[in-house]
């Protein structure tokens, strides 16, 4: 589920709490979120919190879990590494940080068989210290400002039944490091690195038993960001946004690239060579998330905001991989979530307009509306007294258009001067 939608919900709520005293918000709200089928609810989070992500808005930091061992992996306050076994608390030291480093699990990646764990080390002493207060308790946060020091970062291919411990070569000259994810026989890992300036990036394969990598695909560019998402803190984003896609059985990968003006994707192989892009500008608007792929029907879905006059809608597409053919699938305007199904015969669309409705759809992968499982009326924001509203604004260059959501409070006064 999108947080946006849950934030923007949950303010409805509260503030028409007073609105409506007969009837309980919060089972209003629940009337708002579909009953999604059990096989494509989001799973639970697992792992003990061990501490706050880098940012207010970041997700904790957690224990990372492996199903198949029902193991978990942690650092200490110490800064060491440890693993421990599901519903277990002894905890297992498996390393000692280097001197002046910390073992840090924020991002970590079990490969898919347990075998492997990637894992960083961080050394941020050289990093500024804010002042921040929390409740009665004041903290000194390490936080980069422009020109100032970034933490470094080590990341190591464990082994937690030896204790082997392998380095990674990586580059540490490119402070953003992001690991993405191991192949399916855990042979190598795939990790992105990019410079400061996230005007260079590298992808590379990491051989898992030597930590060797090799470099599989460059980009550079001098007119824009390669992606702000490649900045430290992120690196959920861009695993969840598919910055890069790894094709396995087809030793490929799709990349979402700004290279033509617009965001678009572009499928490599396994020379880190371009073999064709896979959507463009005139045919779907600009690229926003690539949702999944089939490789079995060589079709990518994604999702896209193609028209100028509605800048923030969305629509879902697909898109041939063998051949140059694009078709939208459904259009939103809005979308909470796409799920689709265990063996990918059916999407599952939770779409919505704030003002007027909003629907669980079920489509066929050839973009036929199959059935509507869910559905609610918008109207019902009325009866809590808040309702959204929207207006079209002009950018400053005059063509440019910029939606708003106007959120007015209970006994709004049209004649009244706020400002």
């Amino acid at each position: 589920m999108k947080t946006s939608f849950l934030l923007v919900f949950t303010s409805l709520v509260i503030l028409g709490i007073s609105s409506v005293p007969a009837q309980n918000p919060r089972e209003v709200f629940q009337t708002m979120i579909p009953p999604l089928p059990e096989h494509i609810l989001p799973e639970e989070p697992k792992g003990r919190i061990l501490g706050p992500g880098l940012f207010n808005h970041s997700l904790p930091i957690r224990e990372a879990y492996h199903s198949g061992s029902n193991t978990y992996a942690g650092h200490s306050a110490k800064g060491e590494l440890y693993i421990r076994k599901e519903r277990e608390d002894d905890l297992t030291i498996i390393s000692e940080p280097k001197a002046g480093w910390r073992w840090d699990i924020a991002d970590a990646l079990w490969s898919p068989t347990g075998k492997y764990l990637l894992v960083k080390q961080i050394r941020d002493t050289g990093v500024p210290r804010i002042e921040l207060t929390k409740t009665d308790t004041i903290l000194h946060w390490p936080y980069t400002r422009a020109g100032e020091s970034l933490p470094e970062i080590q990341y190591y291919i464990v082994t937690p039944e030896t204790g082997r411990i392998t380095a990674v070569d990586h580059n540490r000259q490119m402070p953003y490091v992001h690991p993405l994810s191991w192949n399916d026989t855990t042979e190598e890992v795939r990790i992105v690195q990019a410079d400061r300036l996230m005007k260079n990036l590298e992808l590379l394969r990491v051989d898992s038993r030597t930590g060797k990598s090799q470099i599989w695909f460059k980009d550079h560019s001098e007119e824009f960001l390669i992606g702000l998402d490649l900045l430290q803190g992120y690196t959920g984003r861009l695993r969840e946004a598919n910055f890069f896609y790894f094709l396995n059985d087809m030793d490929q990968f799709i990349y979402k690239s700004e290279r033509s003006g617009y965001y678009q994707l572009y499928l490599y192989n396994k020379n880190g060579e371009l073999l064709r892009p896979l959507t463009s500008y005139e045919n779907n608007g600009l690229v926003d998330h690539l949702k999944q792929v089939d490789t079995g029907t060589g079709w990518v879905y994604f999702t896209s905001h193609d028209d100028p006059q509605h800048p923030y809608s969305e629509q879902l597409y697909r898109s041939s991989l063998t051949e140059n053919y694009v078709q939208k699938i459904a259009h939103g305007p809005y979308f909470m979530d796409i799920f689709f199904s265990e063996n990918k015969d059916s999407i599952w669309v939770w779409r919505h307009n704030l003002e007027k409705f909003s629907r669980l759809e079920i489509y066929s992968p050839d973009g036929e509306k199959l059935n509507t499982t869910w559905e609610v009326d918008m109207s019902i924001l009325d009866r809590l007294g808040f309702a959204p509203e929207f207006e079209q604004l002009t950018a400053s260059d005059g063509e440019t258009l910029i939606e708003a959501m106007i959120l007015k409070p209970k006994n709004f006064d049209q004649e009244k001067n706020i400002l």
